[in-house]
């Protein structure tokens, strides 16, 4: 069901994977979400923990910041994958975003699979919410 899943949010968002990469994401993760993530890979990168975010609201804290996801494990591993490039990518924010996307279809069918029947299971993990959704 995974791997099936997987396949199908690939044909999804197509457009926005290589090579057919078309368009890329706009709205909040272009103009808000990335930025902050940008920015602290920039500053773990150069050996600095960002605490503060001067851009926002005349300042806010960066690391307490939930729409930052400092903390978030799955963001570490983006950093990870990452590490070889000075500067985050756009496009592994984007797969990064899409990803999630599976994962929601995943654990919602599986929290579903155990009420409802096979089909109902798959069907109801489709109308589940994610961040990019």
């Amino acid at each position: 069901m995974a791997l099936l899943a997987l396949i199908f949010t690939g044909t999804f968002f197509i457009e926005y994977l290589p090579p057919v990469k078309r368009v890329h994401f706009w709205s909040d993760i272009a103009g808000y979400h990335y930025p902050l993530q940008a920015y602290a890979f920039d500053a773990l990168k150069h050996h600095r923990i960002p605490m503060w975010d001067a851009t926002i609201y005349c300042g806010i804290s960066f690391a307490g910041n939930v729409q930052a996801a400092l903390v978030y494990p799955p963001t570490w591993l983006m950093f990870l994958a990452a590490k070889p490039w000075e500067r985050l990518p756009f496009k592994l924010y984007e797969v990064f975003a899409i990803l999630h996307v599976w994962i929601a279809f995943c654990l919602a069918c599986l929290w579903l699979r155990g009420r409802v029947r096979p089909m109902a299971a798959a069907l109801g993990a489709a109308c589940s919410r994610s961040p990019a959704s």
